[in-house]
């Protein structure tokens, strides 16, 4: 890639600003990589129903966080989790087999990792956080 940042975002694929603009104070541009797994992070974090004109967009996400921290608030989350970001990220394919949502009870929260292969660049990436009633970190 060239060192010239112009020159990067004109030759990307994907790009997006870092949705965390004005918390860590750092409004740099992702691309590629960072472009979709920003996206992803917008889409996990969207409370459905929230968005005007697409309120399926989003997840539920917020409502299992107060559920028992359990195996089966786990696969109801990985379901939900699954079915949004299928519906609302075509531009990724999720390696299903090792997606996970593993419940952490004594730290009251769940570790989410989600595999997937970024379609148009033939790249494979992971998004890995924790999950408790703060959100995602």
């Amino acid at each position: 890639m060239s060192s010239n940042p112009q020159s990067v975002i004109n030759t990307a694929s994907y790009v997006d600003i870092n949705s965390l603009y004005g918390i860590n104070s750092t409004p740099e541009l992702g691309v590629e990589s960072a472009a979709i797994a920003n996206s992803l992070y917008n889409l996990l974090n969207c409370p459905r129903g929230s968005r005007f004109f697409l309120p399926e967009y989003g997840t539920d996400i917020f409502r299992y966080l107060h559920e028992p921290c359990d195996a089966a608030t786990a696969k109801n989350i990985l379901l939900d989790f699954i079915y949004s970001i299928n519906s609302w990220e075509p531009r990724i394919t999720l390696d299903l087999s090792n997606c996970s949502v593993v419940p952490m009870p004594t730290n009251d929260g769940f570790i989410v990792t989600i595999p997937y292969t970024i379609k148009r660049l033939n790249r494979s990436n992971t998004s890995k956080f924790r999950l408790n009633s703060i959100g995602t970190r």
